[in-house]
């Protein structure tokens, strides 16, 4: 079963081995969020095809687009057992990622806030098919697999028990998406697991669906692409742009006009605006970066814009701060929850 050749109209199983019934995920009663190119288009991609051809976008953004950072596949069964099968294109090793945190999949029992971790899947190599059959509760409950955040799907099907039922998911709680904006970080490096972006937390808590605009190293606060965001429906959108800009003056010439081309179409939109993360008192740059996005937040406040700003100066704080990163800029997983917190706290007063 390949991406180009499925049916989304009907969910009947493409294979039965060793009393498992495997599923195409892009069928009813399977549910793909978290790519809307894929509900729009049929494109398995975080961008459309236009866009990831056109030579006016940063040429690291098209080529991450592929990438399925946010996407997840949900659905419900009263299978003991959930089994995956899957290729992926060529694997891209980072020295300052674990492979299964940039390439793998996992899998979360539950629905909601409720949601809990079960285990993680470790990628396919070689363009090889991996099998990965992971025990799950007994009873009907639903099951989240979340997509790798630094890699793509080629073919993907997702088995249960032979006998045992699948059902659509329950509806989100937040009708629409959440839109995240932004770097490397955003995109999900370092997570251990695909899960424990700051990203993923924030739509698990809030119940929320996620879009993932994280293009490592390529966030450049383009204005094609504060217009794609635009074609969205969201709920709020986290504006995490600064990190990956040149320079200071970079930034200021950026940050307002992507801000308010977003704006200017989403007039109401709750927007959550954020510092860089990876704050340095040494770094003579950092506090003059701050004050860049503070000052696009302060214009848009005293205007009576629906707007937040986390300050990425403070967002790790608490006990072992210093260690909330893998190479001194990059969050792990306590630096990652630490962001999500202060993102959440900042939604839900803007009435998310």
């Amino acid at each position: 079963m390949k991406i180009s050749d499925i049916d989304k109209n009907f969910a009947t199983p493409v294979a039965c081995e060793d009393g498992i019934a495997y599923y195409s995920p892009f069928e009813a009663p399977f549910e793909i969020d978290g790519l809307p190119e894929w509900k729009r288009n049929g494109n398995l991609s975080r961008l459309t095809k236009e866009l990831q051809q056109d030579e006016k976008l940063f040429h690291g953004v098209r080529a991450l687009a592929s990438c399925t950072a946010g996407g997840m596949i949900r659905f419900r069964t009263d299978s003991p057992v959930v089994a995956v099968k899957y290729t992926q294109p060529e694997l891209y090793t980072h020295p300052n990622m674990c492979l299964i945190g940039a390439a793998g999949l996992d899998l979360y029992i539950g629905s909601g806030a409720s949601k809990k971790y079960r285990a993680s899947m470790l990628p396919a190599e070689n363009g090889e098919t991996a099998v990965r059959t992971i025990n799950v509760d007994e009873g009907f409950k639903e099951i989240t697999i979340n997509l790798p955040h630094y890699a793509g799907i080629n073919e993907i099907s997702v088995g249960v028990k032979e006998g045992c039922r699948v059902a659509a998911p329950k509806p989100f709680r937040v009708p629409h998406p959440i839109c995240f904006y932004g770097s490397s970080i955003t995109q999900g490096g370092c997570a251990s697991h695909s899960g424990n972006t700051y990203t993923a937390v924030v739509g698990r808590t809030l119940d929320a669906e996620v879009i993932n605009l994280g293009f490592s190293g390529s966030c450049k606060g383009e204005l094609l692409m504060a217009d794609y965001i635009n074609t969205l429906e969201l709920s709020a959108y986290v504006y995490d742009y600064d990190h990956n800009t040149p320079d200071v003056q970079f930034l200021k010439d950026t940050h307002l006009a992507c801000y308010e081309r977003v704006r200017e179409h989403h007039k109401d939109l709750p927007i959550v605006i954020l510092s860089k993360p990876d704050y340095h008192d040494y770094a003579p740059d950092d506090e003059l970066r701050r004050q860049v996005v503070i000052a696009t937040y302060e214009k848009a406040k005293a205007r009576g814009d629906r707007v937040a700003f986390v300050d990425g100066k403070y967002i790790m704080d608490g006990p072992r701060k210093l260690d909330c990163t893998v190479d001194g800029c990059h969050p792990n997983d306590l630096g990652f929850y630490r962001m999500a917190r202060k993102v959440i706290k900042a939604l839900r007063e803007l009435g998310v």
